[in-house]
């Protein structure tokens, strides 16, 4: 499953493998506003699916050598319309966050 989020600032390629309810990963690429690299210091992964009864689950990435961003040890627990949003904190003093939705398949 992947979502392409975009805003004035920044742009997030999400993908959560293997996209379907249970154990996986999400893979995180990041491009600035101009479509350039986006050097970010941390980002934060946050999943909820509220119709569900699911509050939102926040999982820090790890940054990886090709600049990409992965959470690891993530549980999907129920197929359906996920709420995604992604934390970026560019500086000490500015924070970005991007927000979609992405389904999940059973």
């Amino acid at each position: 499953a992947s979502v392409h989020i975009h805003s004035d600032k920044a742009m997030a390629e999400i993908s959560i493998m293997p996209g379907r309810a249970g154990p996986g990963s999400a893979s995180i690429s990041l491009l600035d506003g101009d479509f350039g690299p986006l050097t970010a210091k941390e980002v934060r992964l946050s999943l909820a699916n509220r119709s569900a009864g699911i509050e939102p689950v926040e999982r820090p990435a790890l940054r990886q050598p090709d600049g990409s961003w992965l959470v690891e040890g993530l549980t999907v627990p129920v197929a359906g319309r996920w709420s995604v949003e992604i934390e970026i904190l560019v500086s000490d003093f500015e924070m970005l966050r991007l927000n979609d939705s992405i389904e999940i398949k059973p």
